[in-house]
C-alpha cells in the first residue's frame, strides 16, 4: 500500500542515512498494519495504529517516533491532510516523562577517559565529548579527515538535508593519543565499529570508572541546548516561554540558513538541566540569556559560522529576525479591553481591599479618554484630582475587572509584571491595542522628536513588547538606565529603569501609523536611532570584491555611491541593494541579495555579562540555575527573545568552559587515580607544579 521506493527517492537528501533506514523500518510496520486490516494510510489509519501500539506497550518515546516517521512519509508524498485532525492527533500523543538530562560531571569524564581499558573507545570518546560531536559523526572519521600537519579535524555533520562540513582545532592531547594509538586504528576510517558496540562498551566502561547511573541513562552524548526559562521561543501561533515550550507539545518556527527564510520544525527533543553560570548577551538592543555553551550564528568573511556564546567578542554581528509572523491567532478579548490592560500595565494597580482597579495619571486629556472606554465597557469609573498633587486618579470599583487583571497575572508588582501570555496567541488588532494602551502609560517621544519610547522597570515586560513589536515589522532596543523620577503618586524611585526605543524614524512613522496612541507622536524624518539597526556587516566581503575588479578595470562605483566607501564600514541593507547593481557578475552576489532580502536581521554585540554568586537558585552553597534544552528535527535553529539559536549538542565537558586536558590535571591533583593523566605522557615533577588547583580551574570570574 505505501509507495516506500518513491518515498526513500525523495527523502534520501533530506535524512542522514540512518535516519531513512529506521523510518523504513518504521513504515514497513504501518503498512504490515494496513494491510493486515484492509486500511488506507492516512489520519485514521495512523489514529488505529497507535491504539494498537499503545496496547503493545511500547514506550512514550518509540510512539512519537513512530508517528513522526509516518507524518515524514505523508508530507513527501504530497497527502492532503485535515489540519484539525493533525492537531488533534498530535495532542494525544503521550507527553514525555518530565526529568533533567542526563550528563557526566567534569570528575566522571577525566575518570571515564582514564579507566578505559581499550585505545580505540578513549579516542572515540574523546572526540565525543572534546569537539561536542554525535556519536556518528566521530565514527564516520576517515584518515582524509584528520590533518595533523596543521592540527585540523573536519567532521562531517549529520541530520542536514546536504552533506556539510565542519573544522576544527586538532587538541594537542588527541592528536598524541591519534599518534601513539596509530598502529591499532583502521586503515580508511579511524574507527571501524559500529554505534551499537560503543553504547555497550560506554556502559561497561562507565561501570568500569566508577560512574553510577543515579537515574541517567549512560550513553556517549547528550543533548544540551541551554536556554534560560524566561526565553521567548517563536511558534507558529506566536510565542512560547522555554518552560512552557517544555510541556506543551508545539512545533516551532525555525530559519533554514540554505535560504535565510522561516521554515515550521518540529522539536524532536527536551529536557532540563542546572547550570552553574548563565551569560547575558546583549546585540543590537536585545538581550539572550542562556548558558556559555549555547550557540548563535555570526556573520563573518562571508560566511554564516555557528559560534558559542562564550567565544563572541564585542562588534560580533549575530543573527536576529527583523519580523514575526504568526500563522494562526485567535480572538481572546475585546480591543478595547486590552487598551485598558495595556493601560493598566503601565499606570494601574488593585487596592488593598481587592474591588478597585486604581490608575494614577498627569495628563488629564489620557484620564478622560479613558474614563469615557471604561464607561463604554459598562463599568462606573470615578475621577477626581488627587489633593496636593498634580495628577488625577481613576479608580473602577468592579469585582470583575479586578478578578480579570488577577487572572492574567497583573495584580503583581511593576517590576514583575509581563505581557498576558493570551496576548502572544491573539490577533493583531487586540495586539495593537495593548501597546496603544501601555504607550499612553509609559511611552514619550525622544528628546528629538523620533523615536518613540517606553519605559518600564520591568526589563522582561519591556522585552515581550519588543517581540511584540515584531509582528508588525518594527524593530526596537532595549537599555538599562539608571534613573531617579517621581511618580505621579508622590514617591520617588531610584534605580535602574528600561527604556525599549524605536529604531529610526523609519520604524516611528511605521509606530505611529500602526498604533493610535492618545500621546501625540511627533516624527521628523531622516533621524537616525542608536544603532545602525539594519547593518549587513559584509565590509570584509566588499573588500575583497573591490580589491578584485580595481585589479581587473571593473567598475567600482554606482553614480557617487562606491565600493571603496565601505571597504572598513558595513553596508545599510538599502545601500548594499544598490551596489548589488554593479555586481551581478560576482560570485558573492547571490549570498548578498539573500542577505538583503532575508527577514534576518544583524545584531551587533555591545554587552557580554555573566551571572554572579547569589543570582539564581542556591543549592547546597553554589549558585545553580534552571536552563531547557530543545533540539529540532530539520534545520536545528530556534528563534529566542529575537535571536537566532542553534539547536546545539554539547556535552557537560563543556559545561563550564573547561578543556579536558584541565579537568583532567584537576582529577590527577586532587583525586587518588595515578593513571587520569596517563594518555599524555609521563609527567615531570615541573609540570606537577603547574598543575592548576581547583579553585584555578573552577573558580574565579567571568
Amino acid at each position: 500500500m505505501l509507495d516506500l521506493e518513491t518515498f526513500k527517492l525523495r527523502a534520501k537528501d533530506l535524512y542522514p542515512k540512518t535516519s531513512l533506514q529506521r523510518k523504513e523500518v518504521v513504515l514497513r510496520q504501518y503498512d504490515s498494519f494496513l494491510e493486515n486490516n484492509g486500511l488506507q494510510p492516512g489520519l485514521e489509519s495512523l489514529n488505529l495504529w497507535l491504539d494498537d501500539l499503545l496496547k503493545r506497550g511500547l514506550s512514550r518515546s518509540t510512539l512519537n517516533v513512530y508517528t513522526y516517521d509516518v507524518l515524514s512519509y505523508f508530507e513527501l508524498m504530497m497527502f492532503d491532510l485535515d489540519e484539525k485532525k493533525l492537531k488533534l492527533l498530535k495532542k494525544r500523543l503521550p507527553p514525555q516523562n518530565v526529568g533533567e538530562v542526563d550528563f557526566l560531571t567534569d570528575e566522571e569524564v577525566a575518570k571515564l577517559i582514564t579507566n578505559t581499558p581499550s585505545p580505540i573507545n578513549k579516542l572515540i570518546y574523546s572526540f565525543c565529548f572534546a569537539y561536542a560531536r554525535r556519536l556518528g559523526e566521530v565514527l564516520a572519521l576517515t584518515w582524509k579527515d584528520i590533518d595533523l600537519e596543521n592540527n585540523k579535524v573536519t567532521f562531517t555533520i549529520l541530520k542536514k538535508k546536504r552533506e556539510e562540513k565542519a573544522t576544527y582545532e586538532l587538541e594537542s592531547w588527541i592528536k598524541e593519543m591519534i599518534i601513539k594509538y596509530k598502529d591499532v586504528l583502521g586503515k580508511e576510517k579511524l574507527f571501524e565499529r559500529t554505534e551499537r558496540a560503543v553504547e555497550i562498551a560506554f556502559k561497561k566502561d562507565c561501570e568500569r570508572a566508577g560512574i553510577q547511573p543515579q537515574g541517567r541513562k549512560l550513553r556517549p552524548h547528550i543533548l544540551r541546548h541551554c536556554l534560560h526559562p524566561n526565553t521567548r521561543i517563536l511558534i507558529p501561533e506566536g510565542i512560547l516561554p522555554a518552560k512552557l515550550l517544555y510541556f506543551r507539545h508545539s512545533p516551532v518556527n525555525s530559519i533554514d540558513l540554505s535560504t535565510l527564510e522561516v521554515r515550521e520544525d518540529e522539536v524532536v527533543r527536551k529536557s532540563f538541566h542546572i547550570a552553574d553560570r548563565l551569560v547575558s548577551l546583549w546585540a543590537g538592543g536585545r538581550e539572550l540569556v542562556c548558558t556559555p555553551e549555547h550557540r548563535v550564528f555570526r556573520l563573518r568573511n562571508g560566511n554564516i559560522e555557528e559560534v558559542e556564546v562564550r567565544d563572541l567578542r564585542i562588534g560580533d554581528y549575530i543573527a536576529g529576525i527583523s519580523k514575526v509572523a504568526v500563522s494562526a491567532t485567535k480572538k481572546v478579548l475585546d480591543d478595547k479591553i486590552w487598551r485598558v490592560l495595556g493601560y493598566y500595565v503601565g499606570d494601574g494597580s488593585i487596592e488593598s481591599n481587592g474591588n478597585a482597579v486604581v490608575f494614577h495619571e498627569k495628563d488629564e486629556k489620557i484620564m478622560l479618554y479613558y474614563k469615557r472606554l471604561l464607561a463604554e465597557l459598562g463599568f462606573k469609573p470615578i475621577v477626581h484630582r488627587e489633593k496636593g498633587r498634580n495628577s488625577f486618579r481613576l479608580a473602577v470599583y468592579s469585582v470583575a475587572l479586578a478578578e480579570l487583571v488577577r487572572s492574567l497575572g497583573l495584580s503583581v508588582p511593576s517590576k514583575e509584571r509581563r505581557v498576558p501570555l493570551e496576548l502572544f496567541h491573539a490577533s493583531d488588532g487586540e495586539v495593537a491595542e495593548f501597546i496603544s494602551g501601555f504607550y499612553d502609560a509609559e511611552g514619550v517621544n525622544s528628546p528629538r522628536g523620533s523615536f518613540p519610547r517606553m519605559f518600564s522597570v520591568s526589563k522582561d515586560l519591556l522585552k515581550d513588547v519588543q517581540l511584540l513589536l515584531l509582528r508588525f515589522g518594527i524593530t526596537s532596543q532595549l537599555e538599562p538606565r539608571w534613573r531617579k523620577v517621581k511618580l505621579p503618586q508622590g514617591r520617588e524611585f531610584k534605580g535602574i529603569i528600561y527604556t525599549l526605543c524605536i529604531s529610526s524614524s523609519v520604524e516611528g512613522e511605521k509606530f505611529r501609523s500602526t498604533f493610535k496612541t492618545i500621546k501625540e507622536l511627533k516624527i521628523k524624518p531622516g533621524r537616525k536611532g542608536i544603532y545602525r539597526y539594519d547593518v549587513i556587516p559584509v565590509g570584509d566581503v566588499i573588500r575583497r570584491i573591490y580589491e578584485r575588479r580595481k585589479k581587473l578595470g571593473k567598475k567600482l562605483a554606482i553614480g557617487k555611491l562606491s565600493l571603496s566607501k565601505y571597504l572598513r564600514a558595513h553596508p545599510s541593507r538599502e545601500t548594499l541593494e544598490k551596489l548589488l547593481e554593479i555586481l551581478k557578475d560576482e560570485p558573492e552576489y547571490e549570498f548578498l541579495k539573500k542577505l538583503c532580502s532575508s527577514v534576518v536581521m544583524w545584531l551587533k554585540v555591545k554587552k557580554i555579562e555573566w551571572s554572579k554568586a547569589g543570582h539564581g537558585k542556591v543549592l547546597k552553597g553554589f549558585t545553580r540555575f534552571l536552563t531547557y534544552d530543545f533540539e529540532v528535527d530539520k534545520y536545528q535553529t530556534l528563534i529566542t527573545d529575537g535571536i537566532i539559536s542553534h539547536n546545539s549538542r554539547l556535552t557537560s565537558l563543556r559545561n563550564r568552559g573547561i578543556p579536558l586536558d584541565l579537568v583532567s590535571k584537576y582529577v590527577a591533583r586532587h583525586s587518588r587515580f595515578d593513571t587520569t593523566v596517563q594518555f599524555y605522557r609521563g609527567i615531570t615533577e615541573e609540570e606537577k607544579i603547574s598543575i592548576p588547583k581547583a579553585e584555578e580551574i573552577f573558580g574565579g570570574g567571568g
